[in-house]
């Protein structure tokens, strides 16, 4: 649903079949552009549509999809837009079969006029890292959580930090709070605000009620990531699950 400010009146709805179609479960505006996720579009490989304001929000629009893409990978269950010098748009297969065991990827493509080229492909290191389940972009940082991935300190999770140079996307730092623990979902949700990253684990443990927390990290330099600071509830209790979404602001 499209709503247009001050007063957010509704402008137009847009729908897409067949049932069971996950259109519209992640969203990303920026600019003149509008990315619509459907991660169940087409056996479940997944699809972007970018629609654009100059062309009244027509559906379908450019329809982005991973070149590699196999069913279940469920490309579009995160997107994110960025408008710099030069345009991007990133979007999570989480169960991308990439490399062995379902890594995960994302796929981050650039614009040039009016067209979304191929996407450059970031892959996760360990099956069931689920990369890209949850993405967030601000300037030259892309942060990608990896929340469940298969080692033998179980699923501590992590989030992959990338950044972006004159010949694309590379991997810059991941992040693992020096005191997480297995099961702990690390990078089920993150976000950026200038050069410091936000990192939640849902399950984290407080005082092992397995509440859930946070952690910020500022990354000041090109490879240089320090953890800083744990956001904790007062009470924490099971299953309150803190971390699981927030946002970030400067100032």
């Amino acid at each position: 649903h499209l709503f247009k400010g001050p007063l957010w009146t509704l402008e137009k709805t847009l729908k897409k079949g067949p049932a069971g179609d996950r259109f519209g479960e992640a969203l990303a505006l920026a600019g003149d552009a509008l990315a619509v996720g459907d991660p169940a579009a087409s056996g479940s490989r997944g699809a972007v549509y970018v629609l654009t304001e100059a062309s009244g929000f027509l559906f379908p629009g450019q329809v982005l999809t991973a070149p590699d893409g196999k069913p279940g990978d469920q490309l579009g269950s995160s997107v994110v837009l960025s408008v710099l010098g030069q345009d991007w748009l990133a979007a999570g297969a989480p169960t991308a079969h990439v490399r062995a065991g379902r890594t995960g990827a994302v796929y981050a493509f650039s614009r040039v006029g009016d067209t979304w080229g191929l996407p450059q492909v970031l892959t996760g290191p360990q099956p069931g890292d689920q990369l890209g389940m949850v993405l967030a972009l601000e300037g030259a940082l892309l942060a990608a959580g990896a929340p469940a991935p298969v080692t033998p300190e179980g699923r501590l999770g992590s989030v992959h930090v990338f950044r972006v140079a004159a010949g694309g996307w590379s991997e810059a730092a991941v992040l693992r709070p020096d005191n997480g623990e297995p099961r702990d979902l690390i990078g089920f949700a993150v976000a950026v605000r200038g050069n410091r990253i936000a990192v939640g684990a849902a399950l984290g443990d407080q005082g092992g009620a397995a509440a859930g927390a946070a952690w910020t990290f500022p990354c000041d330099g090109p490879d240089e990531c320090v953890q800083e600071g744990e956001a904790l509830v007062p009470d924490p209790a099971a299953g309150d699950q803190v971390g699981t979404a927030f946002a970030l602001s400067e100032g």
